[in-house]
């Protein structure tokens, strides 16, 4: 009997540690929901290549300073700070045409020689990743920068149809982010738009989601519910370029049935 006593006690403390970690984690999700809603949406921004047409103007300039020299109507001093004049200028712009690519930044370099994909399909365009970075050419390349950052989508649907003749409210929050392991999806369609319209976009197909899911499996199981849901969406989504990040709620209130 005491044996019963002891196993019946580890096992609440077992419960009880787990409902804690819970609930831990649950808090974390709402910290996480509460940074991502405070922070400022993201905007595409964009970085032209400077124009060719400035290397043979100072070219030109340095010659005419060569020319005036081996003439003798220049003095060599002058040639030599003209030379310095131009390196520096040159520097400055060769600086002006390296691209960065920052943590949570993808940028899509347009123009330019086309780009094989692994697939064997070729695009016009090159992937500039966190971390990478390189020269765009002068007077060809466009940049186009997209966010990699997870973003917040949340969703209310009412009248949503369960097994049984049930009829449920579902509410859902969860974090959105371009899928990398899909990125030319997500540039194809998302390329040059705010996060304001990918937001909306995630947010129908989270609402579609949510009937298809709650038309299979009975809203009243939330664990179930969430596996379900978070398949329906990672197939929905990985169409469109998109993946899930978390789900960092999930409820469900029975109306009628």
């Amino acid at each position: 009997m005491a044996g019963a006593f002891r196993d019946d006690d580890l096992a609440a403390r077992q419960r009880a540690d787990a409902l804690k970690q819970r609930v831990q984690a649950l808090e974390a999700e709402k910290q996480a929901l509460t940074e991502q809603l405070a922070r400022k949406p993201y905007t595409p921004s964009q970085k032209k290549a400077l124009p060719i047409a400035l290397l043979p103007l100072l070219l030109g300039g340095l010659l005419l300073l060569a020319t005036g020299a081996t003439a003798g109507r220049v003095p060599v001093r002058f040639l030599a700070g003209g030379v310095v004049l131009l390196a520096a200028v040159l520097g400055a712009v060769m600086m002006r045409q390296l691209l960065r690519a920052r943590p949570g930044e993808l940028w899509v370099i347009s123009g330019g020689p086309a780009t094989p994909r692994p697939d064997g399909s070729v695009v016009g365009y090159r992937l500039l990743r966190p971390g990478e970075q390189r020269f765009l050419i002068p007077f060809m390349e466009l940049a186009t920068s997209m966010s990699l950052r997870p973003f917040p989508v949340n969703t209310r649907v009412e009248q949503v149809f369960a097994p049984g003749g049930e009829t449920w409210t579902l509410e859902a929050s969860l974090l959105l982010k371009l899928d990398p392991t899909n990125p030319h999806g997500a540039v194809e369609r998302f390329l040059g738009q705010p996060e304001e319209a990918i937001a909306r976009l995630g947010r129908e197909v989270l609402e579609g989601a949510l009937r298809e899911t709650a038309a299979h499996q009975a809203p009243g199981d939330r664990e179930r519910l969430r596996e379900q849901l978070e398949e329906t969406l990672g197939e929905n989504l990985s169409k469109l370029g998109l993946a899930v990040e978390t789900i960092l709620a999930l409820d469900a209130r029975r109306i009628s049935g």
